[in-house]
């Protein structure tokens, strides 16, 4: 479970009583730990009368955050259709406003190159991604985000968009619009290998 895979969890916690607003304040500093092979740290912030208006400030990071172990921290979710013959992590910044209700989220999210593999039943296709610089912006109640910066290492190439934003909630159509430029893709990398049917079958029966 998500509780026994936390590891080192540390925290400093501050309770500095009623501030000017009126509310009860709990300053939150050197907050860490370690899920899978990923660390997470909030390094400054506080939260404002938790119980009730739920006000939060936190700035924090993360390193080395790997694919697979983000699909652990949701809930245990398998996705077996994707995998990661070459697995690349991701590094970033994050901070964190609002309330607990109505949080605003702001990431910068840098990650090294992978290769994502996804078996579409019939077909197996094979993406190269190069490094990525990610910056954006996210209200998760009205799902609507903004992307700051946005250069994509991918197929070889390069994707760098100017401007990018979009509202995505779910179950409603995803809206998004996208102004930018490629460089030097190259499509003669996007690998697709055909399934044999027979073999998979004789596979399966063997795991039985």
């Amino acid at each position: 479970s998500f509780k026994d895979a936390v590891r080192n969890v540390r925290a400093n916690l501050d309770f500095s009583g009623r501030t000017d607003s009126g509310f009860a304040r709990i300053g939150v500093s050197d907050c860490a730990a370690s899920f899978g092979r990923s660390d997470f740290l909030i390094s400054s912030g506080w939260v404002e009368d938790p119980l009730k208006a739920g006000k939060i400030s936190l700035v924090g990071k993360f390193g080395r955050v790997y694919p697979g172990d983000v699909l652990s921290m949701l809930g245990g979710m398998t996705v077996p259709a994707i995998t990661f013959p070459e697995e690349g992590w991701l590094d970033g910044s994050l901070e964190i406003a609002g309330t607990f209700a109505r949080p605003l989220v702001k990431a910068g999210v840098k990650s090294t190159a992978m290769q994502v593999q996804y078996n579409a039943g019939q077909h197996v296709f094979t993406i190269p991604v190069g490094n990525n610089d990610v910056r954006l912006s996210l209200n998760p109640g009205t799902g609507e985000a903004e992307i700051e910066k946005c250069e994509l290492g991918l197929l070889n190439g390069k994707i760098v968009l100017k401007h990018a934003s979009g509202r995505f909630l779910p179950g409603q159509p995803f809206r998004f619009a996208l102004e930018g430029d490629m460089d030097g893709l190259d499509f003669s990398s996007f690998q697709v290998d055909k399934i044999n049917r027979a073999n998979q079958q004789q596979k399966n029966c063997n795991t039985r």
